[in-house]
């Protein structure tokens, strides 16, 4: 199967914190896609609370941090416990096909070793924007 976002290289940004800012990095990109009426400014800065030492980078933290300056802005997001990797895709492809924005996390596996997650979520997340 094949799925794909329509017209989603006019909302193309780049992740400017390159240790710690995907998720931040992320959700710009999906708000830019939506045509949020958000400072994009200095988005990824201001939502980024590894970078700023406050706490680890999760999907649900930064969303409820971007929600509380930008009340307009709305996310959903479902966690999966670890081993539910099979829902997690089945999940994904139904908000996919339904035409929907999702940002998630993927486990980093080099040469048969698990070694972290491309983006960091505690919790294997699923976010709908």
């Amino acid at each position: 199967m094949h799925y794909e976002v329509s017209n989603w290289i006019g909302a193309l940004s780049e992740q400017r914190i390159k240790k710690s800012g995907c998720i931040p990095g992320s959700y710009e990109w999906a708000l830019r896609y939506k045509d949020a009426k958000v400072n994009f400014t200095t988005f990824q800065e201001d939502f980024d609370l590894t970078a700023k030492g406050k706490e680890l980078n999760h999907f649900s933290n930064v969303a409820c941090k971007i929600i509380a300056r930008y009340p307009n802005v709305e996310f959903k997001w479902k966690n999966f416990c670890k081993g539910k990797g099979r829902e997690k895709i089945q999940e994904l492809e139904t908000k996919v096909t339904a035409g929907m924005l999702c940002t998630y996390s993927l486990a980093m596996i080099f040469g048969g070793q698990h070694d972290g997650w491309h983006i960091t979520d505690q919790s294997f997340g699923l976010t709908t924007i």
